[in-house]
């Protein structure tokens, strides 16, 4: 399981900025502090470059927060045999983002669409 520490997002939870602040931060992790080895099409390797972050829901469960995403990133494909290797090609999942109220800590997951 991936972990981070989000204190921005939970600073502003409740608030109209919750999603905004969500994506940015989110967005500013590595893309190797989320499972997105879980999502990549088999024999992919995740690209370096930053994700991008679509808010779809968020529910106050008490001590944490369930928040639902979207993660858009960039996958690496090697040896495709198409004479440019490797290619770089757009990929998604979902993610459950469980966001504990008292440290900030993030643990994420990616689910089934």
């Amino acid at each position: 399981m991936k972990t981070a520490s989000l204190p921005a997002c939970l600073n502003v939870w409740g608030t109209p900025d919750f999603a905004q602040v969500l994506k940015k931060e989110i967005g500013q992790l590595a893309p190797d502090s989320l499972p997105l080895e879980q999502a990549a099409t088999p024999g992919c390797y995740i690209s370096p470059q930053p994700v991008t972050v679509m808010f779809i829901d968020a529910r106050d469960e008490g001590h944490c927060l369930r928040i639902t995403l979207g993660v858009f990133f960039t996958e690496i494909v090697v040896n495709c045999g198409c004479g440019v290797d490797p290619v770089e090609q757009h990929a998604q999942c979902h993610m459950q983002l469980e966001l504990d109220k008292r440290t900030a800590e993030a643990h994420f997951h990616v689910v089934d669409d």
